[in-house]
């Protein structure tokens, strides 16, 4: 699915979209460049399925954790990673294969190969827009 997004509001209401089409066990990996509004996104999603966690980048931490309404919502920013083999010493695999949660992932590069099943989104800046592609329909 393809959309173009004009406003902050356009991404917001696109986020929340995606959240209806969000379940219990789904990876959802987010790409775009800085700026593009993956967090922005992040932040819809989490609110909508019922969090009120502050939401930031975990750029530093790898991954922050949010509690929503029946679920944990795991936040990971992989910008920093350079490979997969990272997951394993990083022990992030055994939260990313933990069925009773969603996980959102930024800046998934370094393994999006490893998740042919995962929910894609991605943001394109086009000057003051973005256009936002998914791999399914919201």
């Amino acid at each position: 699915m393809r959309e173009v997004l004009k406003t902050l509001d356009d991404t917001r209401h696109a986020a929340e979209c995606i959240a209806k089409k969000i379940g219990v066990g789904d990876i959802i990996l987010l790409k775009g460049e800085m700026g593009a509004g993956k967090t922005t996104i992040t932040k819809t999603i989490v609110k909508a399925l019922g969090s009120d966690d502050y939401v930031t980048s975990p750029t530093f931490a790898i991954m922050n954790v949010y509690k929503a309404e029946a679920m944990a919502i795991y936040h990971f920013d992989l910008y920093r990673l350079t490979k997969s083999m990272d997951l394993d010493t990083l022990g992030l695999d055994d939260y990313l294969y933990d069925s009773g949660t969603i996980s959102l992932i930024e800046w998934p590069e370094a393994i999006e190969n490893e998740f042919k099943d995962a929910k894609k989104i991605s943001l394109i800046k086009d000057g003051e827009s973005r256009i936002l592609e998914t791999n399914f329909d919201f």
